[in-house]
């Protein structure tokens, strides 16, 4: 149905499919002959590094200011189905769960 309103793009998305299968077979291969340790290691230096990244860039200087407040707003009142109870639903399964 997708397909025939033309909101998909079948080109992009069989490069996008074509390029993940071979990262992930590069990553398995890679996380098969990497230690552990070494993996733990380097997951350690990324998430470190996209921390930093998150910090410094431009977009985080407006973190809790009225423009962030206002966007949380418009997007609770375009969600009819989002209220007060669905949301107390999901954080106690979240806390169950985890």
């Amino acid at each position: 149905m997708h397909l025939r309103k033309k909101n998909v793009a079948p080109k992009v998305g069989g490069i996008f499919a074509g390029v993940g299968l071979v990262g992930s077979l590069i990553g398995a291969y890679l996380g098969h002959i990497t230690p552990g340790t070494d993996l733990l290691t380097y997951f350690a230096i990324a998430m470190i590094a996209l921390g930093i990244y998150m910090a410094i860039r431009r977009e985080s200087s407006r973190a809790g200011t009225v423009d962030e407040v206002n966007h949380v707003i418009d997007a609770f009142q375009r969600c009819k189905n989002l209220t007060l109870s669905t949301i107390l639903k999901v954080l106690s399964s979240a806390l169950l769960l985890g």
